[in-house]
């Protein structure tokens, strides 16, 4: 049994669940001249699922980024997650916040191409220019 008929049963059988409980809340609702179309049969035949159609199936892209040597890396921090990273070093006798941008600099500067132009966590190794980072400790 594929996953689209299985994904089709499901719903069928969710959908007669709901009708059920259509029909028994409204039943006394319905007009006279329209209560041989609420039935459970009807409604079933007419809004049966038959078929999935999948519309805009993500096509699945492996992106491998070349890793880039720590000296041609940029120098900015990001935090990289929730909660950002922030940890004791015990070789280096300090506390170290969140992680080093990945990207390659741009040119002859510390920076990559967007780092270059906005810098919101700071220079990775130095303090934080906000407290950002203290609500997750």
């Amino acid at each position: 049994m594929s996953l689209d008929t299985i994904f089709v049963d499901l719903l069928n059988s969710d959908m007669e669940t709901m009708f059920k409980e259509i029909i028994e809340e409204y039943r006394d609702i319905v007009p006279e001249s329209k209560k041989a179309d609420f039935t459970l049969e009807k409604l079933i035949d007419t809004f049966k699922i038959t078929d999935i159609k999948r519309v805009g199936q993500p096509e699945f892209v492996n992106k491998t980024r070349k890793k880039v040597e720590n000296c041609n890396r940029c120098m900015a921090r990001i935090w990289g997650s929730t909660p950002p990273l922030a940890y004791y070093c015990e070789i280096k006798k300090k506390y170290v916040y969140g992680q080093r941008c990945t990207k390659p600099k741009n040119g002859d500067g510390d920076y990559c191409k967007l780092h270059s132009k906005n810098l919101p966590h700071g220079k990775f190794g130095e303090l934080p220019p906000h407290e950002h980072f203290e609500k997750y400790l």
